[in-house]
C-alpha cells in the first residue's frame, strides 16, 4: 500500500512540474515574440530614418532620387501601422495562452499540491470570493471573465506586462503611420 502512495505522489509531482513548466514556457514564448516584434517595429523606424538621412546627405545632387528615397522611407513608416496591428493580435494570442496555462497550473495545484504558491494569490482574488476559490477555479464563467479581464480588457489597470506592451506597440505603429502619412503628403504637395 505504501508503494502505491509513493507512485501516486510521484505522478502528482510530475503533473505539478509539467503544469508549471507549461506556464513558464508559454510566458517565455510571449516575451520572445514580444521582443522580436518590437525589434521589427524599431528596425522599420530606424531604416526609415537612415533612408531619410541618406536622402538628405548623399542624394542632394539628384532631386528625383532623393524624392524617391523619401517616398520609400514614408512608405516604410506607413507600414508600421499594419505591422503593429498584426503584432498586437499575434502577441495577444500568446499572452492568452500563458493565462490559460496559468489557470490550468492553478487547477492542478489546487487539486494535488499541499503547498500554497504565492503566484496564485492574485488569481484567487480575481476569480471572485476567496472563500469559494476552489469552486471559482473550476467555474468556467469565472475563468472566462478572468481571461477576458486579463487579456482583452483594461480592467486590471495595467498590472501586467501585456498592458504595457500593448500600448508600446500601439504607440510605435500610430507614430510611424502618422509620420509617414505627413511625409508622403508633404512630398506629394511639393
Amino acid at each position: 500500500m505504501e508503494k502505491d502512495n509513493d507512485q501516486s505522489d510521484i505522478q502528482h509531482e510530475e503533473m505539478l512540474n509539467f503544469s508549471r513548466q507549461n506556464m513558464i514556457d508559454s510566458l517565455q514564448l510571449f516575451f520572445s515574440h514580444t521582443k522580436y516584434s518590437l525589434t521589427l517595429l524599431t528596425t522599420i523606424l530606424a531604416a526609415s530614418l537612415a533612408i531619410t538621412a541618406f536622402s538628405f546627405d548623399k542624394l542632394q545632387g539628384a532631386p528625383e532620387a532623393s524624392k524617391l528615397a523619401l517616398v520609400l522611407a514614408a512608405v516604410f513608416l506607413i507600414l508600421m501601422g499594419p505591422v503593429s496591428y498584426i503584432t498586437h493580435r499575434l502577441i495577444g494570442r500568446y499572452y492568452r495562452l500563458y493565462v490559460s496555462f496559468y489557470v490550468y497550473a492553478a487547477r492542478v495545484h489546487e487539486k494535488h499540491s499541499t503547498i500554497e504558491h504565492p503566484w496564485f494569490a492574485d488569481l484567487k482574488s480575481r476569480l471572485g470570493d476567496p472563500r469559494n476559490h476552489s469552486e471559482n477555479l473550476n467555474d468556467e464563467s469565472a475563468v472566462a471573465r478572468f481571461l477576458d479581464d486579463e487579456v482583452a480588457n483594461f480592467a486590471n489597470g495595467g498590472r501586467n506586462s501585456w498592458y504595457f506592451y500593448r500600448w508600446l506597440i500601439f504607440i510605435l505603429g500610430a507614430f510611424g503611420t502618422i509620420a509617414g502619412s505627413f511625409v508622403l503628403g508633404w512630398l506629394l504637395m511639393n
